[in-house]
C-alpha cells in the first residue's frame, strides 16, 4: 500500500496470477462508503488506479468501496462466492466494470436500499457485471434480477440455475421459500411475499389451511365438502377440478364468491342438480366470470352444463314428488281409517276368524276369546275323591275363580253326558282329579274324553290332570287316558309347587294361551309314535271330536 500510495498517478495495476488470498486485508485503506449519507472518510486519500488486475491471485471476497476511479476490475479465475454490490464503488461517476468470471458465485448481496441508490444514480454511474455463472433466482437475487431487468445494472451472460437469463426472468417465478404444508407444496414469492399451495393429486380429503395463501391448486382428489373458514381473504385463485363435490351448502356458496376478482375451477366435479342445490347452482351461473372452467361445469348424470339446466323444472319435480307422497299418505290413512272402521264394526267375527287359523294370538286376550264360557273351571273327578275336592281343591280356587262341580251346579234332570258337554262348553278350563277310583268311573273317562276332543278341535291347552295317588303304575289304565300322560305334563297332589303349578294353569286375564296341543288324533299318535311303541301301545281310532 505504500507503494502504490508513492505513485499518485498509478492509473493501471495488473497483479496477475500473484498469489494474494488475502489481498483485502493489505488493500482496503479505509472504511466502507455510506450509501445514506454518502460519506467516506477524509482522512484518507482514494487510490487513483481506474484499471485493476486481480485475476488468479486466490482472493475471496470483494473490497473495493474505496477505490473511486476503478473503471474495470478484472476477477477473473478466484474463490469469490458472494457478490457483496456494496463492496464496489459505486458512487463513483462514469463507467464501472467488474469481471467475475471463473468464480463459484451463488449468491448476490443487493437489497432494495442499493436498487434504490443506484436508480438514483442511472444519469451518473453506470455499472457493468461481466458473470458467466448462475444464481440460485430466489429471494436473495430478487433485487438484483430487477435491478438487471431494469437496466439499473448491466449484468452480462447472468442467468438462474434452471438456464433462464437473468433478464428476463419475471417477479412471480422469484422464490423465496419453499416447503410442505399439510400435504401439499407451498411456494412463496418475493413479488407479493404470498404463498402458493400445489395439491394436486395428495389424497386430500379437504383444503390445506395456510397462511397469506393466495393460490391453491388441489385438482384431483378426494374432496367432498369444503367450509367457509376454508377460504381466506386473500384467496385469488382456487382450482378444484376432479374431486368429489355434489353440493354445497348456501353459506359456503357466498364465501366461495364473495372475492370479485377469485378465480375458480370446479369441471369433472359430480355435481347434484336439483332444487335442494339451487343456490349453489345459481351461484356458478351469476358468477360465471369466476368460474374459469364454466362451460365445462356440467351435472352428475345427465351431463347438461349450467346453462341447459332448468331451476324452476327441477323444484318442480320436487314438488311433484311432495303431491305424490301426500297423496299416497292420505290414501293409506284413508285404507287404516276403513280397516279400523272395519275392526270396531265386525271385532269379534274378526277376532274368531284370526284365532281359529292361529293368526295374531297375541292381538287377543284369552278372556276375550271365552267372554262366552261362564266358568274358569269344570272339576272332573269320582265320587270316592269327593272329600279331597271340596275340602281342597274348590275352596282355594274358588277364592279367585269361579268353579263348576257337577253335586253343585248341574241341573236336576238333565242327561249325564249333556251336562257333561255342557260344563267341558262353558268352562275354560276342565281339570280331571285322576285317580285309581277316577279311572274305574265310565262317567269321569267321559268327561276326560270330551275335554280332550275340545283341545284337540281348537289347538288350545283347556285340560289340566291332578294326579292324587299312583293311577299312572296302574297297566288297567285306559288307553287314550295313558297316551295322554306320556304327551302331556301334568301336576302330582303332595309336589310342594302344587298349587303355584295349578294356579299357573288357570286361565290368566289379558293373556292368550301360546301353547298348542296335537289338533287331531292322528296328529297326537305321530307325536308319541315312538314311545307308544316303545310301551307295546296302539292307540285305537276314536270318533271325531266333540264341537266345542
Amino acid at each position: 500500500m505504500k507503494i502504490i500510495s508513492t505513485l499518485p498517478t498509478l492509473r493501471a495495476l495488473d497483479l496477475t496470477d500473484v498469489y494474494l488470498p488475502n489481498f483485502c486485508n493489505h488493500f482496503n485503506k479505509s472504511k466502507k462508503f455510506n450509501l445514506i449519507t454518502d460519506e467516506v472518510d477524509k482522512a484518507v486519500e482514494p487510490f487513483n488506479v481506474t484499471i485493476l488486475d486481480l485475476e488468479g491471485t486466490g482472493m475471496s471476497r470483494l473490497c473495493f468501496a474505496d477505490w473511486p476511479s476503478l473503471r474495470d476490475l478484472y476477477l477473473y479465475r478466484n474463490n469469490i462466492s458472494v457478490l457483496e454490490v456494496n463492496q464496489l464503488p459505486i458512487n463513483k461517476t462514469g463507467l464501472m466494470r467488474v469481471y467475475l468470471d471463473g468464480n463459484p458465485v451463488r449468491r448476490v448481496e443487493f437489497d432494495e436500499k442499493n436498487y434504490e441508490f443506484l436508480k438514483s444514480r442511472t444519469n451518473f454511474t453506470r455499472l457493468e457485471v461481466i458473470m458467466n455463472f448462475t444464481l440460485d433466482c430466489d429471494c436473495h437475487g430478487a433485487w438484483f434480477a430487477r435491478a438487471a431487468r431494469d437496466y439499473v445494472i448491466t449484468a452480462i451472460l447472468a442467468g438462474c440455475s434452471d438456464g433462464t437469463p437473468l433478464t428476463i426472468v419475471p417477479p412471480e417465478r422469484v422464490e423465496c421459500d419453499k416447503f410442505s404444508c399439510e400435504g401439499c407444496i407451498c411456494r412463496r414469492l418475493w413479488k407479493d411475499n404470498m404463498t402458493r399451495a400445489n395439491c394436486t393429486a395428495r389424497g386430500l380429503l379437504t383444503l390445506p389451511r395456510v397462511p397469506a395463501l393466495k393460490e391453491i391448486n388441489a385438482s384431483n382428489n378426494l374432496i367432498e365438502t369444503i367450509y367457509a373458514h376454508d377460504l381466506p381473504q386473500t384467496l385469488q385463485s382456487l382450482d378444484l377440478r376432479n374431486n368429489r363435490l355434489a353440493r354445497l351448502d348456501e353459506a359456503v356458496v357466498v364465501a366461495l364468491f364473495e372475492i370479485p376478482n377469485r378465480g375458480v375451477q370446479l369441471s369433472g366435479n359430480p355435481i347434484i342438480c336439483d332444487c335442494e342445490n339451487k343456490p349453489f347452482l345459481e351461484a356458478l351461473r351469476d358468477h360465471r366470470t369466476q368460474v374459469d372452467d364454466y362451460n365445462n361445469v356440467t351435472c352428475a348424470g345427465d351431463g347438461k352444463t349450467m346453462d341447459e339446466v332448468d331451476f324452476d323444472e327441477l323444484c318442480d319435480a320436487k314438488k311433484i314428488l311432495l303431491t305424490v307422497t301426500l297423496a299416497v299418505s292420505g290414501m293409506l290413512i284413508g285404507l287404516a281409517a276403513l280397516v279400523g272402521a272395519l275392526y270396531c264394526r265386525y271385532e269379534k267375527t274378526i277376532k274368531i276368524f284370526l284365532y281359529a287359523r292361529g293368526i295374531c294370538l297375541f292381538c287377543m286376550a284369552e278372556d276375550e276369546l271365552d267372554a262366552e264360557r261362564e266358568y274358569d273351571a269344570f272339576v272332573s273327578f269320582a265320587h270316592e275323591d269327593e272329600q279331597f275336592v271340596m275340602e281342597e281343591l274348590v275352596v282355594y280356587l274358588e277364592k279367585e275363580y269361579k268353579i263348576c262341580v257337577h253335586y253343585r251346579d248341574w241341573i236336576v234332570g238333565d242327561m249325564i253326558p249333556t251336562q257333561i258337554t255342557r260344563s267341558v262348553e262353558n268352562s275354560r278350563r276342565t281339570i280331571i282329579v285322576l285317580s285309581k277310583k277316577f279311572v274305574k268311573s265310565l262317567w269321569g273317562l267321559l268327561e276326560f274324553k270330551t275335554a280332550h276332543f275340545c283341545a284337540l278341535s281348537e289347538g288350545r291347552v283347556r285340560v289340566i290332570v291332578l294326579v292324587i295317588d299312583d293311577v299312572t303304575e296302574d297297566d288297567t289304565l285306559d288307553l287314550q287316558l295313558r297316551g295322554y300322560l306320556l304327551t302331556n305334563t301334568y301336576l302330582k297332589w303332595g309336589d310342594p309347587w302344587f298349587w303355584d303349578k295349578l294356579k299357573y294353569a288357570m286361565p290368566r286375564k289379558g293373556m292368550v294361551e301360546t301353547e298348542t296341543v296335537p289338533r287331531t288324533l292322528s296328529d297326537l299318535s305321530n307325536f308319541n309314535r315312538s314311545n307308544m311303541l316303545r310301551m307295546g301301545i296302539e292307540l285305537p281310532a276314536l270318533p271325531s271330536p266333540t264341537t266345542c
